[in-house]
């Protein structure tokens, strides 16, 4: 059993902030913590075109006086706000989140192939729905980067952080 729980171990690695950039063999796994507060939560991975990804989440972050949510986010008509009858307007900012058909807060991936640090003002070379869990197959290589679905200027009053493992799985 130690030596199973050993290779297990050795196969993850936690860091926060990511280092250097990492390009995940076949089983491996790399934890990452995502900030609700940040819109652009970078990680250390280099996800390579055509591979097969799971990411998987757990925790809890919220946006503004809205209750507390997991990675699958919410709907603006779910904002559970504990002042009673204070009306957000989400609903009304609907097309101004980043991801549109995703839930607000919703745990979103963007890959970026540019060599630029920089994310501001750069559209992602390819973004998707996460959740709670997700497999992807991305169609282009590139640095992944992690982020509550919000407005871009919404972040200010976001709160919480998930805890997301992003492991190849071939």
């Amino acid at each position: 059993m130690l030596p199973i729980l050993l290779l297990f171990l050795n196969s993850i690695s936690l860091h926060d902030p990511p280092s250097q950039d990492k390009q995940l063999q076949p089983n491996e796994a790399v934890v990452v913590k995502v900030k609700a507060n940040e819109a652009h939560n970078r990680t250390s991975v280099q996800l390579q075109k055509g591979q097969l990804y799971e990411i998987t989440a757990t925790g809890q972050w919220k946006d503004g006086t809205c209750a507390a949510t997991d990675a699958a986010g919410f709907k603006a008509s779910d904002c559970n706000s504990p002042q009673a009858g204070v009306d957000l307007g989400l609903s009304s900012m609907e097309a101004l989140k980043r991801d549109k058909s995703s839930n607000w807060l919703c745990l979103t991936g963007s890959i970026y192939n540019q060599t630029s640090n920089s994310f501001e003002n750069i559209l992602p070379d390819q973004q998707f729905s996460i959740g709670r869990s997700a497999k992807i197959k991305p169609a282009v290589n590139g640095k992944l980067v992690l982020f509550a679905n919000d407005i871009v200027s919404g972040y200010g009053n976001n709160t919480g952080q998930l805890t997301v493992t992003i492991k190849r799985i071939q």
